[in-house]
């Protein structure tokens, strides 16, 4: 069977709830990490502050630069892990929608068709004993 998929979805409602889900809990620990960041710092930066440092002094300008840098870096790979998390899901989604729906299609053509015939998988797709199961019902029923 070809290696690629013609859509981008194979079985939408499924794959855009395990999205869903996926980038759920992407955002929960993403904001749990930057509590848990901001919290650790919040005390330097106080103790900072109470040293009464004019404006242009390096230490009150790193301070000020960390907080317009980290503004960013928090932004931009909040969108970068978006990313990732998004296309890690619908790879992992197509590795489960595509056996149920080559099962279903393989069905409908024997039933349209008359003619028994194999399912066929992708290499790297999940169900492979679902696979190898319907093959040996079909081999039964050739008997």
């Amino acid at each position: 069977m070809e290696n690629k998929r013609k859509h981008l979805f194979i079985n939408k409602p499924f794959q855009t709830n395990i999205i869903t889900k996926f980038f759920g809990f992407f955002c929960f620990i993403y904001a749990i990490f930057l509590l848990v960041v901001f919290t650790l710092l919040n005390p330097l930066f106080e103790e900072i502050s109470f040293l009464n440092l004019p404006p242009d002094h390096r230490l009150s300008v790193m301070v000020v630069n960390f907080n317009f840098y980290a503004f960013w870096i928090v932004i931009i790979s909040f969108f970068a892990l978006s990313c990732f998390v998004f296309i890690a899901a619908l790879l992992l989604s197509h590795k489960i929608a595509g056996p149920v729906y080559s099962i279903k299609r393989t069905m409908k053509e024997i039933v349209s068709e008359g003619n028994l015939k194999e399912a066929q998988f992708r290499e790297k797709d999940f169900f492979v004993d679902l696979k190898d199961q319907f093959n040996e019902f079909i081999l039964y029923l050739k008997k």
